[in-house]
């Protein structure tokens, strides 16, 4: 379930506003250390921060002005997140190319989630 609004960093300007995992976050962290212990195996570099499972729901640019910065933070204090429910049914290796016109993303193989 997708249940509440953050943003990363915690401190400081945004970079990443997102909807976070709340029922069902362990499950998905739990794919995470997997996935990362099989990327390690297989000696993959990748990002080794650490995992919190969310859906991104938009990107600050870095050099936002302050009363832009001031009303972005209002409005994620006003927010109130939906509880959402989902079934994923596989999971998408991306990559993200960043441009000038912004991110695109492009799915490179899907691995399908069974039980």
């Amino acid at each position: 379930m997708l249940d509440g609004i953050g943003r990363f960093p915690v401190r400081g300007l945004p970079t990443v506003v997102w909807l976070g995992a709340g029922e069902g976050a362990d499950g998905l962290i739990l794919l995470g250390q997997r996935v990362r212990s099989a990327l390690r195996q297989r000696d993959v570099p990748f990002d080794d921060k650490p995992f919190r499972p969310h859906v991104t729901l938009a990107r600050v640019k870095r050099d936002v002005e302050r009363v832009a910065f001031a009303k972005l933070m209002a409005a994620l204090g006003a927010v109130e997140a939906p509880s959402l429910r989902f079934r994923a049914e596989s999971v998408h290796l991306v990559e993200s190319r960043l441009s000038p016109r912004g991110p695109r993303y492009s799915s490179i193989q899907a691995v399908p989630l069974g039980a």
